[in-house]
């Protein structure tokens, strides 16, 4: 049985994230009743937990609806992900509050701690003030624990993690980090030109300070790649990896592109916090050069 429903629900984005490769004028915006009917069906399964993500689904006229019918039915725990720029407007927040599920977790997108990195990254003017208004509203109405800021390592965003991990420290909120992945392996795809290294993401991750457990759940960065970078930045930290790395998750690569299979797999000591697949669209662009069994 199933943990957790997860439902891609699509409302309409006016962002265009660098690294989005979604045609979001060609997505039909979806419909509320199949979307009911597969929260109704989970909740018969004795599924509790609703998890949304999708093209900005705050944006869909259905979505306090489609929340509601969630409680009704016995839903407790709710994930809330994509562009959270409409939970700056505290009426729609306190209606999103009536309507969901009692536990509710918020995934903020925030790609630059000013103004000009993050507007940059979505491609429209005044999303970073949005963002911060959305956060305070958010600080006024939920615990700080309910909220996390996301992120995606692109080229662009890498300079500015140091200063969005100070800014989710000052606000006591969660921070997560995702590298970019494509959506297909062509050479339009937006992948090919945002995507940093695995060593260029694993320094610049270093580098705000986090704690060797947060870094090693940073989605698609190889642990290897990591621990190879750790060597250089602090041989504590290194030995603090090695130490974790028998009771660790690999961290889900979320891509919908092929893998293919890591050629050190079967000897690898980092198996147990790695899937030992990498994406084939970064060999692809990259290389394998940077992979370093233990």
């Amino acid at each position: 049985m199933p943990s957790e429903l997860k439902l891609n629900v699509n409302g309409p984005c006016g962002q265009r994230c660098e690294f989005c490769s979604i045609a979001t004028d060609r997505i039909r915006p979806d419909s509320l009743e199949p979307l009911q009917e597969r929260v109704r069906g989970a909740a018969k399964e004795g599924v509790h937990a609703l998890r949304i993500t999708g093209i900005d689904p705050l944006a869909f006229a259905g979505i306090l609806a489609l929340l509601e019918t969630a409680r009704d039915v016995g839903f407790t725990h709710l994930e809330l992900h994509g562009p959270s720029v409409r939970l700056s407007d505290e009426t729609f927040v306190r209606a999103l509050l009536t309507a969901a599920p009692p536990y509710r977790r918020y995934h903020v997108p925030l790609y630059g701690a000013d103004a000009a990195s993050h507007d940059a990254v979505v491609g429209v003017t005044g999303a970073f003030d949005r963002v911060l208004a959305a956060l305070d509203v958010l600080a006024r109405l939920e615990a700080p624990r309910a909220v996390t800021v996301h992120t995606v390592c692109t080229l662009r965003v890498l300079p500015s993690l140091p200063a969005i991990v100070a800014l989710t420290r000052a606000r006591n909120i969660g921070f997560a980090a995702d590298l970019p992945f494509p959506e297909r392996e062509t050479p339009d795809d937006p992948y090919r030109r945002v995507t940093p290294t695995q060593h260029e993401v694993a320094d610049a991750m270093i580098a705000t300070g986090l704690d060797v457990e947060q870094l090693m759940r940073v989605s698609g960065l190889w642990p290897c790649a990591l621990h190879t970078r750790l060597t250089h930045a602090s041989e504590a930290k290194a030995a603090r990896m090695r130490m974790l790395v028998p009771s660790a998750h690999p961290a889900s690569i979320g891509a919908r592109t092929p893998l293919v299979r890591c050629p050190q797999a079967g000897t690898c000591r980092f198996v147990p916090a790695c899937s030992g697949e990498i994406l084939r669209a970064y060999v692809t662009l990259h290389g394998d050069g940077e992979l370093a069994p233990w």
